[in-house]
């Protein structure tokens, strides 16, 4: 599994291609780069595809798919649409062991219903810590999460109850059942973990990813 410093020049990558030119910024952020690359490098992908899934416009995913294609990321074809090249399955790769998705099977709080785990990164160990990742998160749009991290097996949930900390450990184990080990090994180290809504998936995880390049 890749360390933040190994991953910190990919998320550049994915920063570069959502950033703005000649000042216009385009209709897509990092987390749907992010996104992209990852469904993509599962199988080839239509435009129609992109459009629908990632819940952005025919112009913003045909400028996506361009700059993709200009960093070397994927190859288009009219009949099978965009398809990852080897460096772009490599970041996807890359990416996906360090910023884990899992649908959470309880919710936490009330509409989170996804969790993201960031193995090896310090986890917050007090509340001005989790404000700091906060502050990303909120900038981007997620405006509701909850935060907390692990190290040497022991849950760290600052702001909260600590009667509540079992539960979101049953929570974490059982939503990431299928991915246990490598998830175990992980949280056996140190890392940080957020609750968000499914509807907030490409601004939480713009937040991620920004809060994440603020500690390359």
């Amino acid at each position: 599994m890749s360390s933040l410093g190994e991953v910190c020049h990919l998320i550049r990558v994915l920063d570069k291609i959502a950033e703005p030119r000649r000042n216009i910024y385009p209709g897509f952020n990092k987390a749907h780069v992010f996104l992209a690359i990852k469904w993509i490098s599962q199988s080839p992908r239509s435009r129609f595809f992109l459009e629908k899934n990632l819940e952005i416009g025919e112009a913003s995913v045909k400028t996506l798919i361009r700059r993709l294609k200009e960093e070397g990321l994927v190859e288009t074809s009219k009949y099978s649409g965009s398809t990852a090249t080897e460096k772009g399955s490599y970041i996807a790769r890359e990416l996906d062991s360090h910023i884990r998705i899992y649908k959470a099977v309880c919710n936490p709080t009330s509409n989170h219903d996804l969790l993201s785990i960031m193995p090896n990164v310090p986890p917050p160990k007090e509340m001005i810590e989790v404000y700091a990742l906060r502050d990303y998160l909120v900038r981007s749009g997620c405006d509701v999460s909850l935060i907390g991290g692990y190290h040497s097996n022991e849950l760290h949930a600052p702001g909260i109850d600590s009667n509540y900390i079992e539960d979101l450990r049953k929570c974490i184990d059982a939503s990431v059942d299928y991915d246990f080990k490598a998830v175990a090994k992980a949280v056996a180290s140190q890392g940080i973990f957020v609750f968000f809504p499914r509807n907030k998936l490409s601004r939480c995880l713009d937040g991620i990813l920004s809060f994440l390049l603020s500690k390359c």
